[in-house]
């Protein structure tokens, strides 16, 4: 069975074919394939062919289709890569009826467990034929089962297996079927980022480290570190009573009971929502009623004691917040995975300890000697590794757009802007002042730069979110790219073409000011008013 995926690109196409044509990804080139022309150079062919201008690296507009992007995957060893190549060209040139410019590669990611390679393909085409000279639109809902249809015949014909009538739910087309595999929800995102890490790793330790140097947040209630005869344990901000802490003690509640502790502000570490608590076994801690009046002393071993128990019953149990996640996902609530492996914390320790390891892969040592969290395009890298797509509704670029609510306020920067210009030019034109107005030209250049640095940035998110999507580690269908634009790019094209209005027309303004100026200096001269 070969499944299917297209969807249209904008911006960059170049960076797209780049991409794909990863010698990395491509067997250092020998799985690529082009058409008509060298795939190195093809986007910028195709760019140069749109504009009629110089070819040079370049970015198209936001909203205008660049390409195609098509891609066919095929089950873990099922498939070589050459008969993937041959089944992939026929399947392209049908689509396109070989009147376009395409650019097609054979990736190959080893598949978990089974140690069979996964082989898919991508294949970049050019939306305009080159024989009617017209762009080719393509009607996703319409075109997809038709794309499907042609692709099974093709592997039946080189004696592949298609998806079968019972795969999917009954009744629904390939269409809805496909549609509803997108993305990863949170906690196949965990799943998946635990079958990835395990097998590379000696020890609980490495685990939780290769996690967090992640981004992940990770919770299991496991004593942290014995120091003499003391301990470390986490508990939740949730736990403590701001009204009664002060600068030196703070009042906490011991988790699961109604006792409450007086803890010293130098044994507490706060990393955001979570308090750990250091004891080396030599204080006294003392307990004290809910109103923060001191009643007795705890030793640290009856502390010790009680979270071990609590841990030793499963109360605590292992959580783990995967990055741009607001919740956390208890790990013991996953299902088994195919081969019958678990996810609670009991689990991944016999899982680690069978993997019978001294030391952990070099990859993960390199990995865990970083001294900060990964940025975004290394977390990205492993998702890809691990085969994680991630949903558009919990992406970054998603989950930054709402935080920051930035529709709203470049409306209204567009509208307190247009309001100062407007009343500024009213100034102008009863004053007729060429310093003020050369002054007004210099303010809207330097806002029209900042416009320009904005769109810049967008222009790269965008870009990213390409990049994101060909790697397999995003989801965004075209109503959610068109949103996206609609609401983060069309303000700023909005405001950048209100900005270069009001320039222009102030130009138009110290020009008939100076043109003014030099007549009545010309005037003066035959008058013999100047030297």
């Amino acid at each position: 069975m070969a499944t299917i995926r297209c969807w249209s690109l904008h911006g960059n196409v170049q960076a797209a074919i780049e991409y794909i044509i990863n010698p990395k990804k491509t067997a250092d080139g020998e799985l690529v394939y082009s058409n008509n022309i060298s795939p190195n150079i093809a986007g910028l062919l195709w760019k140069a062919k749109e504009s009629g201008k110089t070819v040079r690296p370049s970015s198209n507009s936001f909203t205008e289709v660049v390409g195609f992007h098509f891609q066919q995957s095929f089950p873990a060893g099922s498939i070589t890569a050459d008969e993937a190549m041959e089944i992939s060209k026929e399947w392209i040139e049908e689509i396109t009826g070989g009147n376009h410019d395409y650019v097609l590669s054979v990736h190959i990611d080893q598949a978990d467990r089974k140690k069979n390679p996964h082989i898919h393909t991508h294949i970049i085409v050019n939306p305009r034929n080159n024989k009617t000279g017209k762009k080719k639109p393509i009607y996703f809902k319409k075109d997809i089962p038709v794309f499907k249809a042609l692709s099974d015949k093709i592997c039946v014909q080189h004696g592949k297996d298609v998806l079968s009538q019972g795969e999917g739910k009954k009744g629904t087309t390939y269409y809805e079927w496909m549609m509803e595999k997108k993305g990863d929800t949170f906690k196949e995102i965990v799943q998946k980022t635990i079958d990835t890490i395990i097998p590379k790793v000696k020890d609980y330790e490495e685990f939780k480290l290769y996690l967090e140097k992640l981004g992940y947040e990770v919770e299991d209630g496991l004593l942290e570190k014995d120091i003499d005869t003391g301990m470390e344990v986490t508990v939740h901000s949730s736990l403590l009573n701001k009204e009664l802490s002060n600068e030196t003690e703070s009042i906490i509640r011991i988790p699961y009971t109604k006792q409450w502790i007086s803890v010293n502000k130098e044994n507490i570490k706060k990393e955001g929502d979570i308090y750990r608590l250091y004891f080396t076994g030599r204080e006294v801690i003392h307990e004290v009623t809910q109103k923060g009046e001191k009643i007795g002393n705890l030793s640290v071993d009856y502390l010790n004691n009680y979270f071990e128990d609590k841990r030793k019953k499963g109360r605590q149990g292992l959580r783990i917040k995967p990055p741009y996640a607001k919740s956390w996902i208890r790990c013991g609530r996953i299902q088994k995975n195919d081969i019958g492996e678990g996810y609670s914390l009991d689990d991944i320790l016999k899982r680690i300890e069978n993997n019978g390891r001294f030391t952990s892969d070099p990859d993960v040592i390199t990995f865990l000697e970083k001294d900060k969290v990964v940025n975004r395009k290394q977390l990205f890298a492993f998702y890809e590794e691990a085969t994680i797509k991630m949903k558009w509704q919990n992406s970054e670029y998603y989950q930054l757009s709402k935080r920051e609510k930035e529709r709203e306020k470049i409306r209204e920067s567009i509208r307190l802007i247009s309001d100062s210009i407007a009343e500024k030019q009213r100034r102008i034109r009863d004053i007729q002042n060429i310093g003020e107005l050369r002054e007004k030209r210099l303010e809207l250049q330097t806002e029209l730069k900042e416009v320009y640095q904005k769109l810049n940035k967008k222009e790269k998110q965008i870009e990213q979110i390409q990049l994101d999507k060909l790697a397999d580690c995003l989801e965004i269908n075209e109503e959610e790219y068109e949103t996206f634009i609609k609401e983060e790019v069309t303000p700023l094209q909005e405001l950048k073409n209100t900005i270069k209005e009001q320039i222009e027309d102030v130009d138009q303004r110290i020009k008939k000011v100076e043109e003014r100026e030099k007549k009545l200096k010309e005037q003066a001269k035959k008058m013999g008013l100047t030297r």
